[in-house]
């Protein structure tokens, strides 16, 4: 299949903010319009076409994943009174156990791998002998320049290799990865950005919005009522959506629940609602929303199922001194995939590596990956003057 450069939502943002100031009224983004989405008891074709009915944003799914005839095996649980398309179709992704990519602003594909790439390959031949150093074994840095692209685990058409005796890095790479290993050559050869944290980290609108929601008075007085009736009634109550992993009733009916707490918070309601589906995770997903899961997280971010492919961004920081008092770079690159976004660097796109010859930790991500990265680094410099490893990097 094709692939079609999709406008970034940056260019989409600035595009609309030219527009609101010309004095006409910029149109809302395709995924950012508000649909009721009613997907309990539905197969994934019905909810796929209410989405697109409402919104006029197409949302696919790959044949290579999932055929159309086989649409009406997915039975959702799904309810949600005012959600954002982006969000329900993370929702449906979550629920039937694949990702999505942004195809263009009203286009969204469901995927369960990665064969939509096929953009024609280019040729990247760089020497890099001079960032080889002493430090580091050719091998190793090899494996690291693959470890950026991900050519070795993802991507078999495309390939990478260096070339002795002169150490000539010859990459054969669709153009954004090429694009991205270039970058990535560039920032290991100057100096990397100092650790200072990035500007204070303030809650969003929609942030804000959700935990003022989890804290609103509700009453719960359930006896022996439907998981879909506790939702819609919990949601009217507080306004926020609900969403729980439907992972473990492939196997097993979902239950009736008998609850009663009297008045309470919406927090301490839905958590009771989780552990009344037998679950035990919770995931806050502004604006208005919360996810159950199965993993055992507590009101953490929720983790997006979006293939990351857009509006990426190659930095370097420099962590020399930082890896030395912590035994090593392999514990900081380690610590960093643990606590920032676990998801996150499983996708093909986004890479972590540590760079010897210039003390450089190159990161691939979107921005605010980056700020989240650059911000536990900061906290990595400020735990280290007590000498004691923090207790995330303790075996």
């Amino acid at each position: 299949m094709r692939y079609f450069k999709a406008m970034s939502w940056t260019a989409f943002a600035a595009l609309a903010a030219a527009v609101a100031v010309a004095g006409e009224t910029a149109p809302a983004a395709p995924l950012a319009q508000e649909i009721r989405l009613e997907a309990w008891g539905k197969d994934l074709g019905q909810a796929l076409a209410s989405i697109t009915k409402q919104a006029h944003v197409d949302v696919r799914v790959a044949a290579s994943f999932l055929k159309p005839k086989d649409f009406s095996s997915y039975t959702l649980y799904l309810y949600a009174e005012n959600i954002t398309v982006r969000q329900a179709v993370e929702w449906i992704a979550r629920a039937i156990g694949c990702r999505y990519r942004v195809e263009t602003l009203s286009s969204v594909i469901l995927t369960g791998s990665y064969d939509w790439l096929r953009e024609p390959e280019e040729i990247l031949i760089e020497p890099v002998a001079s960032l080889l150093g002493s430090k580091e074994h050719p091998a190793v840095f090899e494996a690291k320049m693959a470890e950026l692209v991900k050519v070795h685990t993802l991507f078999q058409a495309y390939s990478l290799r260096l070339e002795a005796p002169d150490y000539k890095l010859v990459a054969v790479l669709p153009a954004r990865l090429k694009r991205i290993l270039y970058d990535a050559l560039i920032a290991m050869s100057q100096p990397g950005l100092p650790l200072q944290p990035p500007a204070g980290e303030i809650l969003g609108e929609a942030e804000t919005e959700l935990l003022q929601a989890l804290r609103k008075s509700v009453v719960v007085r359930y006896k022996n009522v439907s998981a879909e009736e506790a939702i819609k009634d919990l949601t009217l109550q507080s306004g926020i959506n609900i969403a729980f992993d439907h992972t473990p009733f492939f196997v097993r009916p979902l239950p009736r629940l008998t609850l009663n707490l009297g008045q309470t918070t919406a927090r301490q309601a839905i958590e009771a609602l989780a552990e009344g589906l037998g679950l035990s995770g919770y995931e806050m997903w502004p604006p208005r929303s919360v996810w159950l899961t199965a993993a055992p997280h507590k009101w953490c971010e929720a983790a997006s199922r979006e293939i990351l492919w857009e509006n990426l961004a190659v930095r370097a920081y420099a962590i020399a001194d930082l890896a030395q008092k912590f035994g090593g770079s392999e514990v900081v690159v380690h610590h960093l995939r643990r606590q920032v976004r676990p998801d996150a660097w499983l996708d093909p796109a986004t890479a972590i590596v540590y760079h010897s010859q210039s003390g450089n930790l190159i990161v691939v991500a979107p921005p605010a990956l980056h700020d989240k990265v650059l911000r536990e680094l900061c906290r990595l410099q400020a735990d280290a003057g007590d000498r004691s490893l923090p207790k995330a990097l303790t075996p």
